[in-house]
């Protein structure tokens, strides 16, 4: 699965966690920023999208294309950053 993102960035964070959010496990890497780990909340956001929360950030400029990591099905891998959710 390919994701296409805009320009405005991969907005990560919501300000309130609707009921469908699940606890989760988060590791946020960037070639721009120290990782990031800790719990998080997931919530689908349809069509294979999806926002974690409390982490929010914008990845690369322009439109950043992302795919599901073959090596682990619970990332996303851009060209300068990964997402992983357990």
């Amino acid at each position: 699965m390919r994701l296409t993102l805009a320009a405005a960035g991969f907005a990560l964070a919501l300000i309130a966690t609707p009921a469908s959010a699940r606890r989760a496990r988060c590791v946020v890497q960037s070639t721009e920023a120290p990782t990031w780990r800790g719990a998080c909340n997931f919530m689908p956001d349809g069509g294979g999208s999806f926002y974690i929360d409390p982490v929010r950030g914008r990845f690369g400029d322009g439109i950043s294309t992302i795919s599901r990591s073959r090596r682990d099905p619970a990332c996303w891998v851009g060209e300068d950053f990964s997402i992983c959710v357990y």
